[in-house]
């Protein structure tokens, strides 16, 4: 195969675990099928399927208007993936601020 594509299988607990940590990483408001591919990726890399140093773009393809009742069902479930915070973080309107409480919270983009 040209693409040297692959695929994995991923649980429903991880695909529910992906919606919240596509929205705190990305901003992003999807549906558990939208977040599949991030489960997918997260699985891929774990078994080694991905280095660290690959380049890899994910589509997410469910908004979470589209399945209101899986989404908070997917924000109910526990997830050990979950940023270690306890309720809203209350930032300063500070560019340096925000980027320590991402840092603290391993959501840093760097």
């Amino acid at each position: 195969c040209e693409s040297k594509g692959r695929f994995v299988r991923v649980a429903d607990a991880d695909i529910l675990a992906a919606v919240p940590a596509l929205a705190r990483a990305c901003g992003v408001f999807a549906e558990p099928a939208g977040a599949a591919a991030l489960a997918g990726l997260v699985t891929a890399a774990a078994d080694g399927l991905i280095a660290p140093t690959d380049t890899v773009c994910l589509v997410a393809t469910g908004s979470g208007l589209k399945d209101p009742g899986a989404v908070a069902a997917a924000l109910s479930a526990p997830s050990a993936a979950a940023p270690a915070a306890d309720g809203p973080v209350d930032v300063d309107p500070d560019p340096a601020a925000l980027d320590e409480a991402l840092s603290r919270l391993n959501l840093d983009q760097s």
